[in-house]
């Protein structure tokens, strides 16, 4: 649970969530530290509550007394998860879920940011995708984003049907 929590949260990747060490996770400024990504670079992914409550439930009595380097999501001997393709099999098929993989956590994440009103260029940090392209398949789900900051213009500089007539009016 805590690995999918992870997932949903903040779109990482399931190579960077298996591969997380304690000391990239940042708890006093809410923030983990992705080293190397898929594309090479790293990149810095801001926590939530939930996420900050996921990691924590995976500490180990040793990992809080003794500081160590060890994995997040770790075994038996501190050896790093390798898969959690059966674990995630199984809660599929508890959940009546089909047709789904551990990468469609990362796109359900980047889709519910991108039709909230999420700005694309923070969803692309986020993602830690390197072109905006790449970012662009979500776009779709925000369609009514123009009309939303022409609508901002209008908070903005305070115009409106009501004042233009006073203008006319007043002339």
């Amino acid at each position: 649970k805590p690995i999918i929590v992870v997932a949903l949260h903040t779109a990482m990747r399931r190579g960077e969530i298996l591969q997380l060490k304690r000391s990239a996770v940042d708890y006093g400024n809410g923030l983990i530290h992705v080293r190397q990504s898929k594309n090479g670079e790293g990149r810095t992914v801001p926590m939530n509550e939930a996420v900050r409550e996921a990691l924590r439930s995976c500490l180990t009595y040793d990992q809080v007394i003794v500081p160590n380097d060890s994995y997040v999501f770790c075994g038996r001997g501190g050896k790093p998860v390798r898969d959690v393709r059966g674990a995630f099999r199984s809660a599929l098929q508890k959940a009546g879920i089909k047709d789904f993989r551990f990468h469609d956590l990362r796109h359900t994440c980047a889709s519910h940011l991108a039709s909230s009103g999420v700005d694309i260029l923070v969803i692309k940090e986020l993602l830690g995708h390197k072109t905006l392209a790449m970012t662009m398949r979500y776009s779709h789900l925000f369609p009514d984003r123009g009309r939303r900051a022409v609508d901002r213009l209008q908070e903005i500089f305070g115009t409106g049907v009501a004042q233009d007539r006073e203008l006319k009016v007043s002339k």
